[in-house]
């Protein structure tokens, strides 16, 4: 909710997608009040290919009716983590982090990304949680895993953009913290 707030308070209208379709059209439309920005919500399981295709068809019929203006960012925010140590995980638990925290962050961005191309513009933000702090001996989500996603649409922080930024207008940065006391790497 906080990255939504962010946005919402720079003046970007902002779609809530999330497990809970309910809870996401509620923070939504409590959003968009606050910030008087268009708002929107809607259920979606990242890991589902046909969940992210009806979410994403959901945001363009918002934008066709005028409700919503053409997606320019997407913030890849959804991750799991292990509730039990690295060697304790099975391979069911694995797959599900990473059906989550890597499928999920390539459905996503295959789906929002073709508009973007479109319209000549676009920002593509991938995010980690602080559950990427060392010393907790689990499996976290780490900037590497939560850029790989992007291909070669990953900016390198400053400095002279690719070939592919100048000619689409795209970039995607992958961002996490090694613990809650240092700065953000950027990828």
């Amino acid at each position: 909710m906080a990255t939504a707030e962010r946005y919402a308070k720079e003046g970007w209208a902002v779609v809530i997608l999330d497990l809970d379709g309910a809870k996401a059209s509620e923070v939504a439309q409590e959003i968009g009040a606050a910030h008087n920005v268009p708002a929107f919500g809607f259920s979606v399981d990242v890991a589902d290919e046909n969940s992210v295709t009806a979410a994403q068809q959901a945001v363009k019929a918002e934008v066709s009716a005028g409700k919503l203006p053409a997606v320019g960012a997407v913030a890849n925010i959804a991750g799991i983590t292990s509730p039990v140590a690295f060697l304790d995980t099975t391979r069911e638990l694995w797959d599900k982090i990473i059906a989550v925290n890597a499928t999920g962050t390539y459905l996503v961005t295959k789906a929002f990304l073709p508009e973007m191309l479109e319209n000549g513009w676009g920002r593509i933000v991938n995010m980690s949680s602080v559950s990427a702090r060392p010393r907790r001996r689990r499996f976290r989500k780490s900037s590497l895993l939560s850029g790989q996603g992007c291909g070669p649409w990953i900016h390198q922080g400053p400095g002279p953009r690719t070939w592919r930024q100048r000619r689409y207008g795209q970039c995607c940065n992958a961002r996490c913290r090694r613990h809650e006391h240092s700065r953000w790497l950027n990828t």
